[in-house]
């Protein structure tokens, strides 16, 4: 199953590395890729705290992590696996915040 860049056709070496753009640009290219995502039936679902250098960060993940897409409905990248141990979303992790989570 190929990545993202196997469907759509950009590349992740054709986007710069985070620290070379402003927190403006990172906002504007990372609201640009998740519309473009949703026309490959594909959704984002990020933290509403987590900083867009880490949004961007993950978003370029996806272009090369595999990626099924669907005809119909929609896949959402939530980025989350349930466990904040090792999770991707660090911090950011909504599991911490959990009543069922004691470490």
């Amino acid at each position: 199953m190929p990545g993202f860049a196997g469907y759509c056709g950009l590349k992740r070496a054709s986007f710069p590395p985070t620290d070379q753009l402003s927190e403006g640009e990172l906002a504007q290219v990372t609201s640009a890729f998740v519309a473009m995502m949703k026309s490959w039936n594909l959704e984002v679902a990020f933290p509403d705290d987590l900083p867009q250098a880490r949004r961007y960060d993950l978003l370029m993940d996806i272009l090369v992590k595999p990626v099924m897409i669907f005809k119909h409905g929609y896949y959402c990248f939530d980025f989350c696996t349930g466990n904040p141990e090792g999770c991707e979303l660090g911090e950011y992790c909504s599991c911490l915040k959990s009543e069922f989570y004691k470490p």
